[in-house]
């Protein structure tokens, strides 16, 4: 793996651990300070299926602690209010687009780094919509991926 495949499994794992798992005031700064010394400032993260729970508070976290600029790419298909306070900081911008065909060069130029969270999530609505599921969950996630490396 590259130093920027490192640099983004790290930054993943501190970001997850951290929403989960720190709550109180003392490892707030804590992890605020190890994110902070592991990432260069002025740098771009994407998070597709920012408006869903994990990835609204993902970027929650990531705009309050980090001096990221938070880039969510999301269909809304259960609605965007979870996104609506974002809009009033600077550093966050939206793209609405469907996995499964949206232009990757467009959506990741300026990037730095991607959390995908971009998912049909739970057995009923993927057993209420099977092919999407499949086409969302698996092969969109594998056509960008092959498309990427």
């Amino acid at each position: 793996m590259g130093s920027a495949a490192y640099r983004f499994v790290f930054f993943f794992f501190v970001v997850i651990f951290s929403l989960f798992f720190f709550n109180d005031t003392a490892t707030t700064e804590i992890y605020t300070l190890s994110l902070h010394d592991a990432l260069p400032i002025s740098k771009t993260v994407l998070v597709s299926g920012g408006a869903g729970y994990i990835g609204s508070a993902l970027v929650s976290r990531l705009l309050s602690d980090t001096d990221l600029n938070v880039k969510v790419f999301d269909n809304l298909m259960y609605g965007g209010d979870s996104l609506f306070h974002f809009f009033n900081f600077k550093k966050f911008s939206f793209i609405k687009g469907d996995l499964r065909t949206f232009d990757l060069p467009k959506i990741l130029n300026g990037v730095d780094f991607v959390v995908n969270l971009a998912a049909l999530v739970g057995e009923p609505i993927c057993k209420k919509y099977p092919k999407e599921a499949q086409e969302i969950n698996f092969e969109a996630n594998i056509n960008r991926s092959e498309e990427r490396v």
